[in-house]
């Protein structure tokens, strides 16, 4: 077995060992308890000191460099669950330190890790390059790997459509995003070792990366490397660079059971957490599309929509304004770069507005976008060299303007009483990136690692400084939802594709393996389509003043969303296989084992011919009862698990119809 399997297994025992809402995931029974030493991890008493990273530096291989540099180690308790152990070398000649900081969790298999350098010399060093932040061997017990990934981002119906590769002898498989760190590929994967094994591997970097496979003649061994894509750099006195965050998650059983492991690590340790648990539930409501985002918006308007919700009986979490509230001269959203409230259409600021709201109880979300400029603006007309050349991207990485932009929007959120921070990206930033690359040939890369490591840092600096402060991350809808940037926010719009059921029910079906805590929008009254929209986050974009809308069925749907919601950040189980296209039925379950409830989202698309479908539930209690009830149809009846998984239950909807069921342990 190779280092990374050892240690690995040692982890996954912890699923048998957990008694969290972890333990009540399927028993991984056939791993072995076994000691979790960080130690074990990183093999540093040995003196071959095998690490699960490697680089290179001036022409040699960490591999032989790291036998003679000096180490040191140290371990602390971050919580009651999760153990923190850094491990440090020194370079005696040159100064470079070479720092790994990992996490174990004692209630989850999954392990952390990222890997900084630092010059902490008084001469440039040599050129560090082929930093893999994951370098490692996989083994298969039988000839194949069958790696399970999705497309991410490409903004249409088929976002997020999950995808399956089988690996044999000779086989290579190599991923990269085309924009930000969801474009075209989200960077979550799931690695099938043969039969019933494998390891979840996440590339957690909000910028260019890579994951490389190989596999050898034999079809058995899999040579796993990921990393920050380009990078070939010296560092000057004092600069520091890091790897990618990387998540590993060893297991046994099917992958969807892997699936449901990640997921629950996903929401303890990854999902922003309010009072102590997951973000909840929430509804939140503008007026984009009526006041074309904020550009036509003013001060009376938003006020009238806040209250037009309330009188009408809709509960709201979060009143969302989004682009255009700023100066912009005519020039329309698009046109950022001075970030001023715009006095004209809101002489009080945005403030009136949100004092207004939380008198009512409803919290106030804002739309910013600080690392693009476009057209006239405060930071073309006065900070040119905050830009990269030839582009609109601001270099969040450089100093200068993370001071300046850490300063100016937390006074912005601070005046303004802004509950939730939406950050949006609209901008492809590989182009300003080469470019840089192409003047530093040198330095390849440097400047995208800094500049990641700002982006960070800012919101790091402004959920420090604002207490309770939520943060979603936009970027065009889904182009950067990595591991780093959801620890730190969620996606309150997941894709920028229309509000269509077909396509909003494929997402929910692909991201649902990897994001339980995902948001969406809806227009229509009609309950297909709002029940192909139902996540944790939902967003109304109705026109409010409308009297003509079916507000008792909107009620409706609301009411019942609230009452599932939970569920979503439970176990995932699709029911029916992925089929993008309209004449196919779908069906997810949902399933919290540690509550004894569940809920099924049913949808027979407007061009499926079959007017029913049994569907076999997962994951419950073969000798338990289970009240079972269709919101539609009132109460189904009481069945055993062993009934619900093995016989299933009968659904029969027309064309274009959905159905919500929830069971109940009794």
């Amino acid at each position: 077995m190779n280092h990374l399997s050892t240690i690995c297994v040692a982890a996954a025992a912890l699923a048998t060992l957990a008694g969290s809402a972890f333990a009540a995931k399927p028993a991984v029974s056939e791993m072995a308890a076994a000691d979790l030493s960080f130690k074990e991890m990183f093999e540093v008493s040995k003196a071959d000191k095998q690490l699960p990273f490697s680089f290179v530096y001036d022409g040699v291989s960490s591999k032989d460099l790291l036998k003679g540099w000096k180490c040191k180690e140290s371990t602390k308790a971050v919580s009651a669950t999760k153990t923190e152990r850094t491990i440090t070398y020194k370079d005696p000649a040159t100064k470079l330190e070479v720092k790994c900081v990992a996490t174990h969790f004692a209630d989850s298999p999954v392990i952390e890790w990222t890997v900084w350098f630092e010059n902490k010399g008084k001469t440039p060093t040599p050129t560090i390059e082929k930093v893999y932040a994951i370098d490692e061997n996989l083994t298969s017990n039988k000839d194949n790997f069958t790696m399970h990934w999705d497309i991410g981002t490409i903004v249409t119906s088929h976002d997020a459509e999950p995808m399956t590769d089988v690996l044999g002898a000779g086989d290579k498989f190599v991923k990269s995003p085309g924009r930000a760190s969801c474009g075209g590929v989200n960077p979550y994967f799931n690695i099938e070792c043969g039969k019933n094994q494998g390891y979840i591997v996440v590339v957690g970097w909000p910028g260019q990366w890579e994951i490389n496979c190989a596999v050898d003649n034999t079809g058995k061994n899999m040579a796993v490397k990921a990393g920050q894509q380009n990078l070939a750099t010296t560092l000057n006195p004092g600069e520091k660079i890091r790897t990618p965050l990387m998540a590993v998650m060893p297991y046994q059983g099917d992958y969807v059971h892997a699936q449901n492991l990640w997921r629950a690590y996903f929401v303890k340790y990854i999902t922003p957490q309010v009072n102590g648990a997951a973000a909840p539930a929430e509804l939140h409501a503008c007026s984009s599309h009526q006041y074309a985002e904020m550009i036509q918006a003013n001060t009376q308007t938003q006020i009238d929509y806040v209250d037009g919700y309330l009188n009408r009986g809709v509960d709201l979490d979060f009143w969302w304004m989004d682009a255009g509230w700023y100066y912009h001269k005519g020039q329309g959203w698009p046109n950022t770069g001075t970030w001023e409230v715009d006095k004209d259409r809101f002489p009080k600021g945005l403030r009136e507005i949100s004092d207004h709201a939380h008198k009512k109880g409803v919290k106030i979300i804002v739309w910013f976008e600080p690392e693009r400029v476009g057209g006239d603006n405060w930071i073309t007309e006065n900070h040119r060299d905050w830009i990269y050349e030839g582009t609109g991207l601001v270099d969040i990485g450089n100093p200068e303007v993370w001071n300046w932009a850490t300063k100016h929007f937390d006074k912005i959120i601070k005046d303004e009483g802004i509950d939730l921070y939406r950050q949006d990206y609209n901008i492809n930033p590989n182009e300003a990136w080469t470019i840089w690359n192409g003047k530093n040939p040198g330095r390849v890369g440097y400047s995208e690692n800094r500049y990641v490591q700002g982006y960070l840092s800012y919101w790091d600096y402004l959920l420090e400084h604002n207490p309770g402060l939520r943060i979603d991350s936009c970027a065009s809808g889904g182009h950067r939802n990595d591991l780093e940037t959801m620890k730190r926010s969620v996606p309150l719009l997941r894709s920028d594709y229309i509000f269509e059921p077909v396509g909003q029910q494929n997402h929910t079906y692909g991201m649902s393996f990897w994001i339980p805590w995902q948001g969406t929008g809806f227009r229509t009254e009609s309950l297909y389509d709002l029940r192909s929209s139902m996540v944790m986050g939902q967003t109304a974009c109705w026109t409010i003043s409308d009297d003509n809308l079916d507000y008792d069925l909107l009620l409706k749907y609301l009411k019942e969303w609230r009452e599932v919601a939970p569920n979503f950040l439970g176990d995932y189980y699709p029911l029916t296989k992925y089929n993008p296209e309209n004449n196919a039925w779908m069906a997810m379950q949902f399933d919290r084992p540690e509550a004894g409830v569940g809920s099924v989202q049913v949808y027979r698309r407007g061009e499926a011919e079959e007017d029913s479908i049994t569907l076999k539930l997962k994951g419950l209690v073969y000798d338990a009862s289970y009240d079972v009830y269709d919101f539609d149809r009132g109460t189904v009846g009481t069945f055993t698990g062993s009934e619900l998984m093995r016989k299933g239950i009968k659904v029969s909807l027309d064309k274009a119809e959905a159905a919500l069921i929830k069971y109940t342990k009794l």
